[in-house]
C-alpha cells in the first residue's frame, strides 16, 4: 500500500512484479496511475507499451489479472505530480493532460475504465469532500482489501 509518491510506487511495483503481489492498495497515485495496456503511445511511466525494451521483458498479463488493486483518492485532491519532472517527462505530461485530463480527479475514470477494459481486478473509489490527504474511511477500505484477497486466495 502507498499513498501520494508511494501510491505511485505500489502502483508501478504491482504492475511491473505481479507475480510477487496479491493486493495493493494505491492512494492517490501522483495524478495518473500506470495504465496497464500496451497501447504504443503509453510508454513507462505513463503506461507499460516499452517495457520489454526497458526491462528486457513485457508485463505478465495473466500475473496481473490476480492482483486485486484498490485505488482511491479525496474526490477534491488536487495534488498533482504530472507536471513536476522528478515523476513525468514533459512529454508524458503533455499525453496525460491530452489524453486523460486536466486533474487527478478528472483522470479518475479514464483509468478506472482502462483497468476495467484490461480485465484486472481494480476498484477506484473517490472519498466526497476529501483533499489529499489519508482518512479513517481509506484506511477501512484499504484493510477490507486485503482481508478479501487473503480470503480469496484460499
Amino acid at each position: 500500500t502507498g499513498f501520494s509518491a508511494a501510491g505511485m510506487f505500489a502502483n508501478r511495483f504491482a504492475v511491473l512484479h505481479p507475480n510477487r503481489v496479491l493486493a495493493a492498495a494505491v492512494g492517490a497515485p501522483g495524478g495518473w496511475p500506470i495504465a496497464p495496456i500496451a497501447d504504443d503511445e503509453l510508454v513507462y511511466p505513463v503506461g507499460i507499451a516499452d517495457l520489454e525494451r526497458l526491462a528486457g521483458r513485457s508485463v505478465d498479463l495473466e500475473a496481473l489479472a490476480r492482483v486485486h488493486f484498490f485505488f482511491f483518492q479525496g474526490a477534491d485532491d488536487d495534488n498533482d505530480s504530472v507536471p513536476y519532472r522528478d515523476s513525468y517527462p514533459p512529454e508524458a505530461e503533455r499525453l496525460i493532460v491530452r489524453r486523460f485530463g486536466k486533474t487527478p480527479v478528472e483522470r479518475w475514470p479514464v483509468a478506472e475504465r482502462m483497468y476495467r477494459d484490461a480485465g484486472l481486478k481494480a476498484v477506484f473509489r473517490l472519498y466526497p469532500d476529501v483533499g489529499h490527504e489519508w482518512t479513517e474511511a481509506m484506511e477501512t477500505d484499504v484493510l477490507a482489501t486485503f482481508l478479501h484477497a487473503l480470503k480469496r486466495k484460499r
